[in-house]
């Protein structure tokens, strides 16, 4: 996604309830690959956005 086309907040929501599952199941490895696509998607730096 480039920076012209950012997601909305729903967007964003959808998004994340959409993974989150796929997240919930995941080992160690494929958490740190999701959360990197996460970024990648919705575009904010993982460790300052998705920190519980």
């Amino acid at each position: 996604m480039s920076n012209q086309e950012k997601m909305t907040v729903d967007e964003k929501q959808k998004y994340l309830r959409i993974v989150k599952p796929r997240y919930k199941q995941a080992g160690r490895n494929e958490k740190g690959q999701l959360l990197d696509e996460m970024e990648a998607v919705t575009g904010p730096d993982r460790k300052r956005s998705y920190a519980g």
